[in-house]
């Protein structure tokens, strides 16, 4: 079995069984699985085992689900426009990267080198690596700041 089909499938009995309290009645697909795979048959197993240890009904009702959902869904558009503002933020960053770097290389290398076409040559080399730290700096902030945001909304 791939171990990609094997985490799907853990997932849909965790999910079962956390919406139905117990790992009896899985879809067939899931059964089908199970009879090929001695490992997802042991987790169910022992999923099946908790149950009939510790809990006798459900984890938690329809309504708490529902909420759950809402919010990771919520989460979810949170994440996408932040992504889109962290694109529209680095695009201006990397084109004022661009431009100003190699004015302002390109006349520090003309005072030490007199080929014209090198001094240029080597500006815009320099400007690209200058470009691609800035770009970098910038998705670094967005990404540390969405991730103090994600955090703020899982503990609020």
């Amino acid at each position: 079995m791939k171990e990609k089909d094997c985490k799907k499938i853990r997932d849909k009995i965790l999910e079962y069984y956390l919406l139905n309290g117990n790992t009896q009645n899985l879809p067939e697909e899931i059964t089908t699985h199970l009879k090929k795979c001695d490992k997802c048959l042991k987790y169910k197993e022992s999923l099946s085992t908790v149950s009939k240890l510790f809990y006798r009904e459900k984890l938690y009702t329809e309504e708490l689900g529902e909420k759950i959902l809402e919010k990771i869904n919520s989460q979810k558009e949170e994440k996408t426009n932040f992504s889109i503002l962290a694109i529209l933020l680095a695009i201006p960053g990397f084109f004022f990267s661009t431009i100003l770097p190699v004015i302002v290389i390109f006349n520090l290398l003309s005072k030490f080198i007199k080929n014209v076409h090198l001094g240029a040559l080597l500006s815009i080399f320099l400007h690209i690596g200058i470009g691609i730290l800035i770009s970098m700096l910038i998705f670094t902030v967005i990404d540390n700041r969405s991730k103090k945001l994600f955090k703020e909304a899982k503990n609020g």
